[in-house]
């Protein structure tokens, strides 16, 4: 195939046009390379612009007709009107920086377009509306795994942990079964003395739907949860330091946000609703154990374990990877 294009001074030439899925769009000696997804788009638009043109065409053909005949033989029932033709075709130059901030600009321009009408498509299109809906969620929710999916990757402390969740609190809220609100970050549950130690520090206090409370602590995606080495060879293992200490860290906050729950609650109108009679905890730490003897003890510790939950990172993935693939729109019932 033979290709040749002229645009705005300059020229392309080429002998061989390949289609096929998945390619980037490059220019190899004389041949192109073109992804078949772009061909359909250019095909669209070709057929847009066919369409338009054929509209203008009759609609000039019919304001001819209306200016010199109608107008003449009834100029009081068919008044002339003077029209401004828009060129067919604005062309204009632009660098990759250009086009990029544009483009931009008409995405926001578009979603401003969308909010401002919002009310008037749930009543024209609703059906339409719902998609557009379910398609958000589902762009947000997968830049949200991706993120999270690239931070386990990574050896991060535990403050950049902090600092996500605080701004994705809904990650967090998958660790419960019941609906909550983040009511505190960085929560005091015992203050210090004057010298400034013996502070507890609690990362997320959670309040439940009722009167309970629950306390998260989290740690890093890297931090062990079971001895490396077996405790009875060669298949009983104990919990690492780092996790029994966590569990201890967070029952120590529970029992001190219980004793000074008076002080916490005159300190703090949102917990003035809730009561300290039920204060669930929660251990966010490691990754599930790969080798199968280790599991089964991380199992059976974490079963053994009625007033903490201890959860993996991981775990929380493969929840946002659920909710992802369960999310679709169904447009039968519309509510609207």
């Amino acid at each position: 195939m033979w290709l040749n294009s002229r645009c705005l001074g300059w020229t392309l030439t080429a002998d061989v046009l390949v289609i096929g899925k998945k390619i980037r769009l490059r220019l190899d000696g004389r041949t192109v390379f073109i992804d078949q997804n772009k061909v359909d788009s250019l095909r669209r638009a070709f057929n847009r612009t066919k369409t338009r043109g054929r509209q203008l065409i009759q609609h000039s053909k019919h304001s001819l007709v209306h200016d010199q005949v109608l107008a003449e033989i009834a100029p009081d029932r068919f008044q002339r009107i003077e029209r401004k033709a828009p060129p067919l075709v604005q062309v204009r130059r632009e660098n990759a920086v250009q086009t990029a901030y544009r483009e931009r600009a008409e995405r926001r321009a578009s979603i401003q377009s969308v909010q401002t009408q919002v009310d008037v498509l749930a009543a024209e299109a609703p059906s339409e509306l719902l998609r557009l809906h379910a398609e958000i969620e589902r762009a947000t929710l997968t830049a949200m795994i991706g993120q999270y999916r690239e931070m386990l990757n990574k050896s991060l402390k535990e403050a950049q942990w902090q600092r996500f969740f605080e701004k994705h609190k809904f990650v967090l809220s998958l660790a419960f079964a019941r609906p909550v609100e983040l009511s505190h970050t960085q929560f005091h549950a015992q203050g210090s003395t004057l010298a400034g130690t013996g502070a507890q520090i609690g990362d997320f206090l959670f309040r439940e739907q009722g009167l309970a409370l629950a306390i998260v602590e989290i740690k890093t995606p890297d931090a062990p949860l079971m001895r490396s080495r077996a405790y009875r060879p060669p298949n009983v293992f104990g919990p690492d330091s780092e996790l029994s200490g966590a569990i201890t860290q967070v029952l120590h906050q529970q029992s001190e946000l219980r004793m000074r729950w008076k002080e916490h609650a005159f300190d703090n109108p949102t917990l003035r609703s809730s009561r300290a009679d039920v204060v669930r905890c929660i251990v966010l730490a490691g990754r599930r154990p790969v080798e199968e003897n280790e599991l089964r003890c991380f199992e059976v510790f974490r079963n053994a374990c009625k007033d903490v939950e201890v959860i993996t990172f991981d775990e929380l993935l493969v929840k946002l990877e659920y909710l992802q693939q369960h999310l679709q729109p169904t447009l039968d019932d519309v509510p609207f």
